[in-house]
């Protein structure tokens, strides 16, 4: 069975208090302050439902971000030019309700988070063609979420354990064909 998901920016009046996953952290972000981050904006959050259903299955959130080059020497993703800076994007929150932990779609292997990963990567490409930023920047809670990360291209910056990095122009290769299956 195909399921069909669609995306969208947050807005007043989404459901989304019935939003549960197993990090309080991330649900009580899209309960109380996920829009007003957005209102203030502080980074834009996309939510993630099936077309028939009107409550929010998943969401991520990016913000503008940047690090230094400093930090970047010991990796994959090192810089040998350009600013001490180096601008990106961040995705700052990326979770699913708890009842779609392991489920998959119609690619086999496919969870709701590769899908959301795959739409948070080609938004941060969109991004990065129209007004620049070179890098996409996670930080990780536990070594399931490195794990989760590392098999789109992040790598560890040696400085800070829990943080990953890649190339924004890397990650294309990294998309799946499952990104077909979400509907603005």
């Amino acid at each position: 069975m195909e399921i069909k998901l669609s995306a969208r920016s947050l807005k007043a009046g989404d459901a989304v208090t019935s939003f549960d996953c197993e990090e309080s952290a991330l649900t009580k972000f899209l309960h109380q302050e996920a829009l007003e981050w957005q209102e203030r904006k502080l980074g834009h959050t996309v939510v993630f439902f099936e077309p028939a259903m009107e409550q929010v299955i998943g969401y991520y959130t990016i913000a503008p971000a940047s690090l230094e080059k400093k930090s970047l020497e010991k990796t994959k993703v090192a810089f040998k030019k350009g600013p001490q800076a180096i601008p990106g994007w961040i995705i700052g929150r990326l979770a699913r309700h708890i009842s779609y932990r392991g489920k998959r779609f119609q690619v086999p292997g496919v969870t709701l988070g590769d899908l959301m990963m795959n739409h948070a990567i080609q938004k941060c490409i969109e991004l990065s063609e129209q007004g620049g930023g070179t890098i996409l920047i996670v930080d990780c809670k536990n070594e399931h979420a490195k794990q989760f990360y590392r098999k789109f291209g992040f790598v560890e910056l040696t400085s800070e354990p829990n943080r990953l990095v890649a190339r924004v122009k890397h990650l294309a290769a990294s998309l799946s064909p499952a990104e077909v299956y979400i509907h603005a």
